[in-house]
């Protein structure tokens, strides 16, 4: 059973607290992702839906006639071609009707218009003016559906003097129409979504003005099937005490993790870069190494009792020298824990590099440092550099020493 000073025992431990660092980030990190789940569920999404409707339009007319001795009906049906002199109104029946999936509140409004087009030989227009058939009326309330019907009678003659005195008072050669036009706006609205559905629908009736024989046209093809998109309108906090709950419990295990990693960096000692930096060699550089204990790779040396020693500075020189001299890197450590001698023989020459727990101050590992590195004052780097060339040349006589030592066994 834990306690807590089996804790403090167990992180007293530099090997256990180095375990620690990737298990905290990674714990971290599952918690913010948990934290996340929780906090996307604090909102409402906007939402995106469609919804289908479809209008639908018709119409119909007759042509009354004037009294004449030729035709025994009162009216003749629409798609007749017309002798303008006997027409005497224009019986139109025009409709509408929308139909919608969903309830969509909606209001709506309608008109019938005519307007009264006079164009030259070349199809310029050099008049148009519009007349009221029928004021706009206003329908609100409306849930999914509606329909427009409306009979109007169209006075032929009224319109065709007016477009006859036109061209005759300023001897214009042109050709007149009327555009007798139903006109029906749709603003459709949901109680949940922002977007609106806004529509317009338009059946026209074309009636030609200043020929002697005419035929009506109909335009009142609006058979359409839509689709509207309407969405949400906005995404919202649905619940702020728990999204503010969350969010300062995300930034305390952001802060929390950054604190314990901080403090296992900053507690890091020689002898723990040391490992990991022996270990990282070891990884990195697995096909380059052979370890071995040195006096067995010295007998040729022996023979010739001859060494030159050039010891090295990093290790980096030294696999320059590998990759120059095709030749292994050999390694031994021969304090554990504290200093291990890498090196390469070639020619009666001995590449050494010796790596000791006491050049691992954390303020010289380039390695292991942070990308915003402290900067040293000049009177400080002048020091290490002394006390570096001090080490250097002890490290030179111990490793010629430590040679030696081996030849002397070997013989």
């Amino acid at each position: 059973m834990f306690s807590i000073s089996s804790l403090k025992k167990y992180f007293k431990d530099k090997k256990n607290r180095e375990k620690l660092l990737p298990i905290s980030i990674i714990f971290s990190i599952f918690i913010l992702i948990i934290l996340g789940l929780v906090l996307m569920c604090t909102f409402d999404y906007k939402k995106v839906n469609k919804t289908h409707y479809e209008e639908r339009s018709n119409l119909d007319y007759q042509v009354y006639l004037k009294e004449n001795q030729f035709y025994d009906t009162p009216y003749l049906p629409k798609d007749k071609k017309y002798i303008s002199a006997l027409i005497k109104y224009i019986d139109s029946y025009f409709s509408y009707n929308f139909k919608s999936e969903e309830n969509l509140n909606l209001k709506y409004d309608y008109y019938i218009d005519a307007v009264l087009k006079i164009n030259d030989t070349t199809g310029d227009n050099i008049l148009e003016k519009k007349y009221a058939i029928l004021d706009k009326k206003e329908v609100t309330g409306v849930s999914s559906s509606f329909g427009v019907s409306e009979n109007v009678k169209i006075d032929y003659d009224k319109y065709n003097n007016i477009a006859k005195q036109f061209v005759n008072q300023y001897n214009i050669n042109g050709k007149a129409v009327l555009e007798v036009s139903l006109h029906v706006d749709i603003l459709g609205e949901h109680e949940n979504f922002s977007n609106s559905i806004s529509d317009k629908g338009v059946v026209k009736l074309n009636v030609p003005l200043l020929e002697d024989v005419n035929s009506i046209e109909m335009d009142y093809d609006l058979v359409n099937n839509k689709d509207a998109i309407l969405e949400y309108s906005s995404t919202k906090i649905r619940n702020i005490p728990l999204f503010l709950t969350i969010l300062l419990l995300m930034i305390s295990d952001i802060i929390l993790t950054i604190i314990v990693v901080y403090k296992i960096i900053k507690d890091r000692d020689a002898s723990t870069l040391y490992e990991m930096r022996l270990n990282k060699i070891k990884k990195e550089y697995d096909g380059y190494l052979i370890e071995t204990v040195a006096a067995d790779r010295l007998d040729e040396l022996y023979k010739t009792r001859s060494l030159r020693v050039i010891l090295v500075k990093k290790f980096d020189d030294l696999l320059d020298a590998r990759d120059t001299l095709k030749k292994p890197i050999l390694y031994n450590e021969e304090i554990p824990g504290k200093e291990t001698i890498f090196y390469i023989i070639a020619d009666n020459i001995a590449y050494l590099y010796v790596m000791h727990v006491n050049g691992f101050e954390k303020s010289e590992v380039k390695y292991l440092k942070s990308s915003k590195q402290k900067k040293v004052t000049k009177k400080t780097a002048t020091s290490k550099e002394k006390n570096s060339s001090k080490n250097n040349k002890v490290d030179k006589f111990r490793v010629v020493d430590w040679l030696n030592v081996y030849l002397c066994k070997k013989s």
